[in-house]
């Protein structure tokens, strides 16, 4: 089984549960730019506590490990838990959204791609651009400046969203061509 195949049973999962989700990271670049390899899927869920059951009956225990009282934590202080597939080794990364104004806007922003036989929920095309100069602050990475610098060369690029957003949380630009 493939990250596309695993990412299509998370999919399912989360859609027949109801939960909304938006895919991040690797494979969401993968609808904008070239895919990086992966061995993990991240997605942005809107997860409460009453949500947990419904959730975790997507995923069967015996391909899916997870930890039950870990995402219970996770999901009361909006951190991020994983389920781990053990038929492929994937790691999926659940991140709970974030209660903050740009972390709302981000999660309504999010697109439809099909980009890999599957129709997903992704996040738009400017908020990675903002969520990895946020992350680069304080690490310094080569491969998110090169993810960034490879999302703006899209030409569909909202650029008057991206400069109020990095305005707005005082974002550094690291001299690229914003």
């Amino acid at each position: 089984m493939s990250a596309i195949e695993t990412l299509q049973n998370v999919v399912h999962a989360l859609e027949t549960s109801e939960i909304p989700y938006m895919v991040s990271g690797s494979i969401a670049l993968g609808c904008y730019t070239v895919m990086r390899t992966t061995r993990g899927i991240d997605i942005v869920v809107e997860l409460q506590e009453t949500d947990i059951q419904d959730f975790l009956s997507g995923f069967d225990e015996a391909e899916y490990y997870h930890y039950e009282p870990a995402i219970r934590d996770e999901v009361r202080r909006r951190g991020m838990f994983n389920l781990i597939s053990q038929i492929t080794g994937f790691k999926i990364d659940f991140i709970v959204r974030k209660a903050s104004d740009y972390a709302k806007v981000a999660f309504s922003r999010r697109r439809i791609c099909e980009e890999f036989g599957v129709r997903i929920w992704v996040i738009s095309l400017e908020d990675p651009i903002i969520a990895k100069l946020d992350w680069i602050q304080d690490y310094q990475s080569d491969r998110q400046i090169e993810d960034i610098q490879a999302l703006l060369e899209n030409k569909d690029l909202d650029r008057s969203y991206m400069l109020q957003w990095i305005d707005s949380l005082k974002l550094k630009t690291f001299g690229l061509n914003i």
